[in-house]
């Protein structure tokens, strides 16, 4: 475990945007064909402080906007398959469940995805806008989670993967196995604590 002050230099975070409700061919040997669909959903901020993001695979992007009065959610679905037909029927497998209602001040992301995938690939990709001094909180089995300019408290649990920070103002605790992080700067009003359980290259 370490304690961070300030991270090597990012660079400009970039924004991947996918066509939505496609279908094509993708690499590999046996899932070489996939579907995919969108999600998208505002929740008024109110008095909600917190983002609390549960996934499965692919990778996260959280944006903080300040003055922003809602958190604005989108999600990129899909499913790697062996055949079209198997990855476009099982593509409704795929969830985005959002829940501002049973935690009155935190709004909760989650990914619904078959536990036993008989080897196809089950991605959901978010990019994801809170206000600016939100709490966020991030646990993911695998991907790349990038969080930029965020003043409230990061939390991030990543089994395998890479995190990228810019500009995050508030303490951040990270817990990974495998993986890198990378980032801009921490101010001297947080701190970083790193936490992993094999090897992290930094």
């Amino acid at each position: 475990m370490c304690d961070v002050r300030r991270l090597p230099a990012l660079s400009l975070l970039v924004m991947l945007v996918i066509a939505a409700c496609s279908d094509d061919e993708v690499s590999g040997p046996e899932n070489r064909f996939s579907a995919q669909d969108t999600f998208t959903v505002d929740v008024t901020k109110a008095s909600r402080q917190e983002l609390i993001l549960r996934g499965v695979n692919g990778n996260i992007s959280i944006a903080g906007a300040a003055g922003a009065t809602s958190i604005s959610v989108f999600a990129i679905m899909r499913v790697e398959a062996p055949t079209q037909d198997d990855a476009d029927s099982r593509l409704p497998q795929i969830e985005v469940n959002v829940d501002s209602t049973t935690t009155p001040d935190a709004v909760t992301v989650e990914t619904d995805q078959p536990g036993d995938t008989q080897g196809r690939n089950y991605l959901v990709h978010y990019t994801i806008a809170v206000p600016g001094n939100f709490n966020v909180v991030v646990d993911e089995a695998n991907g790349k989670v990038t969080l930029a300019d965020i003043n409230g408290i990061v939390s991030v649990d990543l089994a395998n993967g890479s995190v990228l920070l810019d500009d995050i103002v508030g303490s951040t605790d990270l817990i990974m196995a495998n993986g890198s992080i990378d980032g801009r700067y921490l101010t001297d009003l947080g701190k970083m604590v790193i936490d992993v359980a094999d090897r992290v290259e930094k």
